[in-house]
């Protein structure tokens, strides 16, 4: 059976070019977890993100761990759709995001501009997170570790290291983790750094209609992992 990230027809993409018009745009989401954002999208590469069906399989994580946690941060963080979220839930100054596109950390902005915050509002920067030189460590971000947090975490293949940085973070079981993992053996490391500190770990498993509405994956195996303790 192929894989979904294999398939070349894409029902999506042919409605996308006959019928929504293409280019940047400021549109408000009309559908599931970003409903009533509003968010810079281009049809031509994020119709599934206008429609909600951009990695749907998250919805229901994230609205749990948003609902619960009082900060978050976002690794990865792209153009800021999932710290949006979280703000919307538990307002300003709630949010840390890491994200080392220049031109993504821009988008976010205007996102957060768009939907009535200020550029002060929420903690945007270009510096990588891990335990290299010139890296952010979780465990110096001066979290509050009295109040329960939310970790995102998308970053391409290095997010081991990213969750090596946090050792004291990971020990204190106060924060919901969703991990997105690109290959078998990082799945399977993330899995056992996480459960030999006590969290519980799901595999969030594509959705089965991805074979007809397939997501662009930049590898093989890429799928997201939860990681909840207490």
């Amino acid at each position: 059976m192929a894989s979904v990230n294999h398939i070349r027809f894409r029902p999506l993409s042919a409605v996308k070019r006959s019928i929504l018009k293409p280019g940047p745009r400021r549109r408000e989401i009309r559908f599931g977890l970003l409903k009533g954002l509003n968010l810079r999208v281009d049809f031509q590469g994020q119709a599934q993100l206008y429609f909600g069906l951009y990695e749907t399989e998250t919805f229901a994580f994230c609205r749990a761990a948003a609902a619960r946690a009082q900060w978050m941060v976002d690794i990865g963080a792209g153009t800021g759709e999932l710290a949006l979220y979280f703000m919307k839930i538990n307002g300003p100054d709630t949010v840390l995001a890491f994200e080392p596109s220049p031109g993504e950390r821009e988008i976010f902005t205007e996102n957060l501009l768009a939907n009535g915050w200020g550029g002060d509002d929420a903690s945007i920067s270009g510096s990588p997170v891990g335990t290299g030189e010139g890296c952010q460590a979780l465990d110096r971000m001066g979290l509050d570790l009295t109040k329960r947090g939310f970790v995102k975490i998308d970053v391409d293949g290095a997010e081991m290291d990213v969750l090596e940085s946090g050792p004291e973070l990971l020990r204190s079981g106060m924060a919901d983790f969703l991990v997105e993992t690109h290959s078998r053996d990082l799945e399977d490391r993330c899995v056992a750094l996480f459960e030999a500190n006590g969290y519980r770990t799901d595999i969030i498993p594509n959705a089965w209609w991805r074979v007809v509405l397939p997501e662009r994956r930049p590898v093989e195996h890429n799928r997201w992992l939860s990681a909840v303790r207490g």
